[in-house]
């Protein structure tokens, strides 16, 4: 599984905004004042920690969609199921 083998190579408490996603049972809210850090955090695992193709392509898809969300001014929610 992606996120979990994400969970693995992050560093604890550089990425608080990712760190949301890391519970199983439990929603992911990004308000639009989350975004651009969002994206900074996903950008700076991507370029530094990442070897695995699957969670370099991961990090890529929620970059293109908080970018998207920032572009329209939405929130970005990733639910957990």
């Amino acid at each position: 599984m992606i996120i979990v083998s994400l969970w693995t190579i992050l560093p604890e408490g550089n990425n608080p905004l990712l760190q949301r996603m890391n519970d199983y049972y439990s929603d992911a809210v990004f308000a639009s004042t989350d975004r651009n850090g969002l994206i900074g955090e996903a950008v700076r695992i991507r370029d530094r920690l990442c070897g695995d193709t699957r969670i370099r392509a991961f990090l890529d898809s929620l970059i293109q969609l908080a970018q998207i969300a920032r572009s329209e001014q939405k929130s970005l929610i990733v639910i957990a199921d």
